[in-house]
């Protein structure tokens, strides 16, 4: 079953980084660094190939859904113009990549090694960090779910929210497993 969430997240990052690079509308230097650490924290999740703890992973998530959002809504020294559709992508990006940090913690609290890779964790952190990875995670499904359902979105913009929650869905039963 683990091999069959790990695949999913592989496959569903590998979709969303298609889709962003496809998209005409909603691309930008933000949404493809966004897909690019996202493809990166679950490919080395599934296989440790790239060897980076689990806690750096989330630093980097984190720092980057951050530095993203911020740098999007300053533009030219001004704020940005109002939410239109690619403030939405960024920002479903931007909440995509905290989310998927907290799971990636929550995950690695069930593994040996714990969220610092060798050093270890503290065990008792993980009676909290469960279920609020697992409801941030079910809050940012919905939320995708409804950007698929209303406004008028591309088909590679609907490809883009369904395999982040497709990602998501399958983080969040990885600690069950």
């Amino acid at each position: 079953m683990a091999e069959t969430m790990n695949a999913l997240m592989i496959v569903a990052a590998a979709v969303n980084a298609c889709c962003v690079v496809g998209s005409r509308r909603s691309r930008s230097f933000h949404t493809l660094v966004s897909a690019g650490l996202m493809a990166g924290a679950m490919l080395d999740t599934a296989t440790h190939v790239l060897g980076v703890p689990p806690l750096l992973w989330a630093v980097i998530l984190v720092g980057w859904g951050i530095l993203g959002a911020a740098l999007h809504r300053m533009r030219d020294g001004r704020l940005a113009a109002p939410m239109g559709v690619p403030s939405t992508v960024h920002l479903h990006h931007g909440l995509g990549l905290i989310v998927t940090a907290a799971q990636l913690m929550a995950h690695s609290q069930h593994t040996a090694a714990g969220p610092l890779g060798a050093v270890g964790g503290h065990a008792h952190a993980s009676s909290l960090l469960i279920p609020l990875a697992l409801a941030a995670g079910a809050v940012f499904v919905v939320y995708s779910a409804t950007l698929v359902a209303t406004g008028s979105r591309t088909r590679l913009e609907r490809g883009n929210f369904l395999s982040m929650c497709a990602m998501t869905v399958s983080m969040g039963i990885m600690p069950f497993v």
